[in-house]
């Protein structure tokens, strides 16, 4: 896939072997975004936690206890962060299955995020792509979040011709001292 600045109108070329970190080129450009503002390790986590349906489960016998254990790890600011939060919360409790049980949170899924996101780790490391944390400056994992959502990054040429175009593309890019 070949991406295109709106305004400058230049090519940028992303590297084969980066874009095999996710099935998603989008998801790709994100970590890749990451790499520039320092938050790597967040945005690996909150990728491989969108590979998975869902991880939070509802049992019909104990619906509210699950609608509260839920709440307690909601970030009014994203969705996004909801999900690096419970991951966050999962290892700091030493990946205890019984941790996941109290929580209404599926273990199986969680297993697959770890090994997801262990796998990129590889990739990233192969390819010399750091793991760094921003710790709890969390406006970094949020700045790649919206580049990522609202697709003001870069748009994608289809074979037809026909962009899907971004117009604050340059703007934001420059903005942030990413212009490529």
């Amino acid at each position: 896939m070949v991406f295109q600045c709106f305004e400058c109108k230049s090519f940028i070329f992303l590297l084969a072997c980066r874009l095999r970190l996710t099935q998603d080129p989008p998801l790709s450009k994100m970590i890749l975004m990451a790499e520039k503002l320092g938050c790597t390790a967040e945005i690996v986590t909150i990728v491989s936690m969108l590979s998975i349906p869902n991880v939070f489960h509802r049992p019909g016998d104990n619906a509210e206890g699950a609608d509260r254990a839920r709440e307690k790890f909601m970030v009014p600011e994203s969705d996004h962060l909801t999900l690096l939060h419970v991951y966050q919360q999962w290892k700091a409790n030493g990946f205890r299955p019984d941790w996941c049980r109290d929580h209404f949170v599926h273990l199986k899924a969680l297993k697959k995020v770890r090994e997801i996101r262990s796998q990129m780790l590889d990739i990233m490391k192969s390819q010399k792509i750091p793991n760094v944390s921003c710790g709890a400056y969390l406006s970094a994992v949020d700045a790649c979040l919206n580049l990522h959502v609202c697709h003001c990054t870069v748009f994608a040429q289809e074979p037809r011709g026909t962009p899907y175009e971004s117009p604050f593309a340059h703007r934001t890019f420059t903005m942030l001292g990413l212009a490529f």
